[in-house]
């Protein structure tokens, strides 16, 4: 779709978008409520259950930057539409229940999938929608964003308090049907670039971030000492320095490092990786403390947990305000400094810690956190 279609058309395709989107940060949100039970169905160890998630995001981590160079080549609007399908059908095969190891195989297919499309998400916004509109736009893709993680916990307990686990992933493929079929008719397949494309830098990229992972979350079980983890840590830093050495050499690379001689911008991805560290292990810890620890029913954890979506809703344009009124990396500092105050009362709870003091003390503090985090982002655009 180009800037020459129809206004409807576009605005239709932005609709696809959303949809994906919101169907994406559901599944992110929803499946962390569910592991606990999912454990216990399954019968395996919750660390190895932990890995319904982290599989998922160390495959979404390795492949976006491939997709969206693959996005440039062939047209980023069909691999929209290509990983909108593959989501769909790696949701209908986790619904499936068939054992712990046919649902890790359906995770890496949603991510897969999750891979095409979030890649080339934005980058359609950008070519599709002209500068005056280009910002409603992205508010648009923000707001389904924003509410599939609001949806995600309360919709998550609430399916768990009467379906089985499985349903969480099934609801994926009315709504990924709808994104597939809005898109199918609003999206051509855009308009591919010419040039080489990185195959080598892909494969590189790809083994430093899936083996650097791997071997992290390996060692959580393992140990460090363990030959199995120590080797997969030696392939991705072997796997990094030679994709920098490499990517150094190619006209055309998949990453162009000279990007990172700016400092607002590496200071920014820096910022956003530790920032996204911490949301992360809140939002994983999180539902085991409040469901084995302190014996919530998911229907109650999910409420409690879609207190943090929810007030991104609200707080974060506060945050725009205080942006508007200072500038971004000072706004983005106090938000930092909220995220840590937040994070060293969330590491003091006890098994005995008040409700009150879980409401008043953490959740405030999460809240500032969701109203800040964006800013983060908004460093990398500055």
């Amino acid at each position: 779709m180009q800037r020459s279609e129809t206004a409807p058309k576009r605005w239709w395709l932005l609709v696809a978008l959303g949809f994906f989107a919101f169907m994406t940060n559901l599944d992110g949100s929803i499946v962390n409520i569910a592991v606990p039970i999912m454990a216990k169905d399954l019968k395996v160890p919750a660390s190895q259950m932990e890995w319904t998630v982290s599989l998922y995001l160390i495959v979404l981590s390795a492949l976006l930057l491939p997709f969206d160079k693959l996005g440039d080549r062939i047209g980023k609007q069909r691999i929209f539409k290509w990983g909108t399908g593959t989501f769909v059908l790696g949701s209908l095969m986790a619904g499936i229940n068939l054992g712990f190891n046919f649902l890790m195989l359906a995770r890496m297919i949603q991510a897969l999938g999750g891979a095409m499309t979030l890649a080339n998400t934005y980058g359609i916004v950008t070519s599709t929608f002209a500068l005056a509109e280009r910002g409603r736009a992205m508010g648009v893709v923000s707001t389904f964003v924003a509410l599939g993680g609001v949806a995600g916990p309360s919709l998550g307990g609430l399916i768990l308090a009467h379906f089985s686990w499985p349903m969480i992933f099934l609801i994926n493929v009315p709504i990924g049907l709808i994104a597939l079929g809005v898109s199918l008719w609003s999206m051509n397949n855009g308009i591919p670039q010419r040039g080489t494309y990185d195959g080598c830098g892909m494969i590189l990229q790809a083994t430093a971030i899936a083996s650097g992972f791997w071997g992290l979350n390996l060692a959580q079980q393992s140990g460090f000492d363990d030959p199995v983890v120590l080797s997969t840590l030696a392939l991705a830093v072997v796997a990094l320095i030679a994709f920098i050495v490499f990517e150094q050499r190619q006209q055309t690379p998949l990453l162009p490092l000279r990007i990172f001689r700016v400092r607002i911008f590496t200071l920014g991805v820096v910022t956003v990786f530790f920032i996204f560290m911490v949301q992360f292990f809140s939002t994983v810890l999180m539902p085991f403390y409040l469901e084995d620890a302190r014996g919530l029913t998911p229907g109650t954890a999910g409420t409690l947990l879609s207190l943090y979506p929810l007030m991104m809703v609200f707080f974060a344009p506060f945050g725009g305000w205080l942006a508007d009124k200072w500038n971004v990396p000072a706004v983005a500092l106090l938000g930092s400094i909220f995220i840590a105050v937040g994070s060293l009362i969330g590491a003091t709870l006890k098994l005995n810690a008040p409700f009150d003091h879980l409401h008043h003390q953490y959740t405030p503090c999460r809240h500032r956190q969701r109203s800040f985090s964006s800013l983060q982002l908004a460093m990398l655009s500055c």
